[in-house]
């Protein structure tokens, strides 16, 4: 029987054949494009099963973020902004670096399987407490000006405890549309709990019922999760478990060390926009960002496709590794595609947009939003490269990357905030960020050079 990399090694061929007998006459392109088509259903119809789905889960957030925004106004936007700005510094510690190299692991070393699942849920649930422990110290240690409210750790928790997820067991499992419904079914639950009190009772809405919709949102859908993944895995009974949590975060450490080194680019810069400027600036800056994560949410669903591909491209041992080029360039190309349908109306309308979405007082975040779409189309193709990085396991490279650009943020944002606020903190991110991911891309085609 055929090995996996032969068949897709085959499908590749067909597929070049087919682009490259394309008559210039109607009937011949029809009649091609028909057969490309056919050839490919399987993984169109997942890509647009994966995208639907992820699509209706974003554009429910956002809704529900724009009308959060709305009911609150600017200044308690920017305290729940807060809130997830540090929630998301707590689901990076907590994954450790293995949404980046997880998915690559279990299909380099396949007979392991069970045994690097395991390991993984250990480390990451041990970090998970002492996350919640160091908020717990936080609010010992600090002043109730810089203490943490019950309602933001709930926030905080919530968000940390997604980080347990299983996604890349379903994505190399190929069943990346199953997770996807299981996430929206999550988010469902938080939604419905939220926009019950929206309709009905929209003055009792606040920071502390966000959070425990959160929690329960995540706790159920954990279980439908687990509970479909969990039986299929085949875990050793002899593991040494210790040994082999001690060998994950010791491999990953570097890129645990760079996955923090990024929130310097889009969440160190709302930090210091809160401190220097206000609530108030950070909730409009907020309001722009709820749309860079929706572009951001789709970009990294249809990210989920292409790192398993890019797993197995980067193989030495694989066949196919010889097209490495060729996938990396149209893999670009449909991710900045994507990107595009969000990041050219941010930059050509943005009054237009924020106008049309959000309350008055929010319509001065349109230089701010037209800086951010701009980044948003750089955003897509920085995925693609970074995947390729990790995938040839160039970890330090990728850390020296990101420290590059987290230290030029750091810079930008003391410089340009405090004398543009909001578009100062966008200008940094565009700025240093893109950098980083400039750095990815020229990192990136040099190692493809030299392995052709």
């Amino acid at each position: 029987m055929a090995k996996p990399q032969e068949k897709l090694a085959q499908t590749l061929d067909c597929i070049e054949g087919d682009l490259e007998a394309i008559d210039t006459s109607t009937y011949g392109f029809a009649t091609h494009l028909c057969s490309l088509m056919g050839s490919q259903r399987q993984q169109i119809k997942k890509l647009f099963s994966l995208v639907l789905v992820s699509f209706v889960a974003a554009g429910l957030q956002f809704v529900t973020m724009v009308k959060i925004a709305n009911i609150w106004g600017k200044s308690a936007f920017g305290d729940l902004a807060y809130a997830m700005v540090i929630s998301t510094y707590g689901a990076v510690i907590v994954q450790y670096g293995l949404n980046r190299t997880f998915v690559r692991d279990l299909i380099h070393f396949p007979s392991r399987f069970g045994e690097l699942v395991a390991a993984s849920l250990v480390l990451r649930s041990l970090i998970l407490a002492l996350v919640f422990l160091g908020l717990v110290g936080w609010n010992i240690i600090v002043g109730a000006n810089y203490s943490l409210s019950w309602g933001m750790i709930a926030i905080v928790i919530a968000v940390c405890m997604a980080s347990l997820s299983l996604q890349a067991v379903y994505d190399v499992w190929d069943k990346m549309v199953r997770h996807a419904v299981y996430n929206l079914l999550r988010r469902s639950v938080y939604f419905v709990i939220v926009w019950t009190f929206i309709l009905i009772l929209p003055h009792k809405l606040s920071i502390t019922l966000i959070g425990v919709a959160m929690l329960l949102a995540a706790l159920i859908g954990m279980g439908i999760e687990y509970y479909w993944a969990i039986s299929r895995v085949k875990f050793d009974k002899n593991l040494n478990i210790r040994k082999t949590v001690t060998a994950m975060a010791k491999n990953n450490a570097w890129v645990s060390l760079a996955a923090i080194g990024c929130l310097s680019f889009a969440g160190l810069n709302q930090l210091i926009l809160k401190y220097v400027s206000g609530s108030a600036e950070l909730g409009v800056y907020s309001a722009c960002w709820q749309i860079v994560l929706l572009a951001t949410l789709l970009l990294t669903q249809i990210a989920r496709i292409g790192r398993p591909a890019m797993a197995r491209y980067t193989d030495n041992n694989s066949e196919i590794s010889v097209h490495r080029l060729r996938f990396f360039l149209r893999y670009s190309g449909i991710m900045l595609a994507v990107a595009a349908s969000i990041g050219l109306p941010s930059i050509l309308f943005p009054r237009i947009i924020i106008g049309a979405l959000f309350r008055p007082e929010y319509i001065s975040a349109a230089g701010t939003l037209c800086v951010l779409g701009v980044y948003i189309m750089i955003y897509s193709v920085g995925i693609v490269a970074s995947q390729y990085v990790l995938s040839v396991r160039m970890e330090k490279t990728y850390f020296a990357s990101v420290i590059a650009g987290g230290c030029l943020s750091i810079v930008l944002c003391f410089i340009l905030i405090p004398t543009w606020s909001g578009l100062g903190a966008a200008l940094s991110l565009l700025i240093s960020h893109g950098a980083a991911m400039g750095l990815y891309v020229l990192v990136a085609l040099n190692h493809m050079r030299k392995s052709s």
